[in-house]
C-alpha cells in the first residue's frame, strides 16, 4: 500500500508528520494531490488542546487543516474528471496532507489561471459571505470588528463594500494592528486597552449598529457583547478554543440579537464559496496581502507555532507540497 505525509497531533501543541497509508476514492470520491493548504484560527484550538472540541468527531491524520486546494489524480465521480484543479472542503478537516479523498459535493472547481495560494482564499471569504447573509443592509451603520487576523480583514472588506459608515477594529496583537491601519478603517484599537476601547467607540454611542467577533474565545466574547449597543446586533464568527461563558445579563438587558455562522459548507452548491472564488478571479477581492508566510508541509509545526505566537507578525500562514 502506498503511504503519504500527513499531520497527527499527538497531544497539546505537539504535531508530527508521519507517514499514513494514502486513500484511496470511494464511488462519488476525487483524490487530491495537494498544491496549497493553509492555517485557520479555528485550527489553533486543536493545536492548543490536541483535541477536537466539537462531539461525534475524532483525530485523524491530516487533522485539522480544512483550507485545501489540490489537483484530481484519480477520480470515482461524475463531476470532476483527472487533471482538474480543484477547491475542497473536507469534512474531516484532514487536509494537512499530501493527498486528500473528499466527496465530489464538498468541491468546486478552482481556476487554472490563479496561483494555488490566492485561489484556496475562497475557502475563507466564502465563510465570511456565507456569515453576513442574515445581517441585511449596513448602508450608514457603524461596524465594530473584533479581530483582525484574516477572517476579520475579510469581514471589514466586505462591510466597507456594504455600505458601512464608520468601522473600528479591535485586536490585541500589535503587529497585525499595524498591518490594518490603511485598510480603511476609522480606529485600530489595542482589544486589551479598555481606555482605548471606550474612547474609539465614544462617538457611536450608545454603541456600534452591528459587532462582528472574528476571532472566538473568551476575551473576544466579552467585549462583542460589551460593545454592543441596546437592541443592536452581533455576529458570532470566531470559534472559542475551549469552554466559554457568557454574561446573560448583559445579553439580556441590552436585548441584542445574534447572528451565529458555522454552516457555509452545508450550503446547496456551496454557493458562497463559488461566489468567493468568482469575486477572487474577477479582481473584486485582493487576497494577496493577507498571507504572510509560506512553508512545505514538512514545516507544519513550525507553520503552527507562527500562526499560534501572539506576538508574531503572522497573519494567514500557508502550507505549501513537499
Amino acid at each position: 500500500m502506498k503511504a503519504m505525509l500527513a499531520s497527527v497531533i499527538q497531544g497539546p501543541r505537539d504535531v508530527a508528520l508521519k507517514e499514513v497509508p494514502m486513500p484511496e476514492p470511494a464511488e462519488g470520491e476525487i483524490l487530491l494531490r495537494m498544491e496549497s493548504a493553509a492555517v485557520c484560527g479555528s485550527d489553533l484550538g486543536v493545536y492548543a488542546h490536541g483535541a477536537v472540541a466539537r462531539p461525534g468527531r475524532e483525530l485523524v491524520p491530516g487533522c485539522s487543516g480544512h483550507e485545501f486546494l489540490g489537483r484530481v489524480i484519480a477520480s470515482r465521480s461524475t463531476e470532476f474528471q483527472e487533471g482538474q484543479r480543484v477547491l475542497a472542503m473536507p469534512p474531516l478537516g484532514n487536509g494537512w496532507a499530501e493527498y486528500l479523498t473528499i466527496p465530489d459535493r464538498c468541491s468546486i472547481p478552482a481556476p487554472e489561471d490563479l496561483e494555488a495560494e490566492i485561489a484556496l482564499q475562497a475557502q475563507q471569504l466564502g465563510t465570511i459571505l456565507h456569515a453576513l447573509r442574515p445581517v441585511g443592509s449596513l448602508i450608514d451603520k457603524s461596524v465594530a470588528i473584533v479581530g483582525l487576523g484574516p477572517a476579520g480583514r475579510h469581514f471589514l472588506g466586505q462591510v466597507l463594500g456594504m455600505g458601512a459608515r464608520t468601522v473600528v477594529g479591535f485586536e490585541r496583537r500589535a503587529a497585525r494592528r499595524t498591518a490594518a491601519e490603511h485598510l480603511g478603517l476609522d480606529a485600530v484599537v489595542d482589544a486589551e486597552d479598555l481606555a482605548a476601547v471606550q474612547d474609539a467607540t465614544a462617538h457611536m454611542a450608545p454603541g456600534p449598529d452591528l459587532v462582528i467577533d472574528a476571532a472566538g474565545g473568551q476575551e473576544a466574547i466579552d467585549l462583542t457583547y460589551q460593545l454592543a449597543r441596546p437592541q443592536g446586533a452581533i455576529l458570532r464568527f470566531g470559534l472559542p478554543h475551549g469552554a466559554t461563558t457568557l454574561d446573560h445579563n448583559i445579553v439580556l438587558r441590552k436585548e441584542v440579537v445574534a447572528y451565529h455562522a458555522v454552516g457555509a459548507q452545508a450550503e446547496p452548491r456551496l454557493a458562497c464559496f463559488r461566489l468567493a472564488m468568482r469575486m477572487i478571479e474577477r479582481g473584486q477581492v485582493d487576497v494577496a496581502p493577507l498571507i504572510s508566510h509560506s512553508l512545505p508541509l514538512g514545516r507544519l509545526p513550525e507553520a503552527l507555532e507562527l500562526a499560534d505566537n501572539r506576538h508574531g507578525n503572522a497573519i494567514k500562514v500557508m502550507i505549501k507540497p513537499l
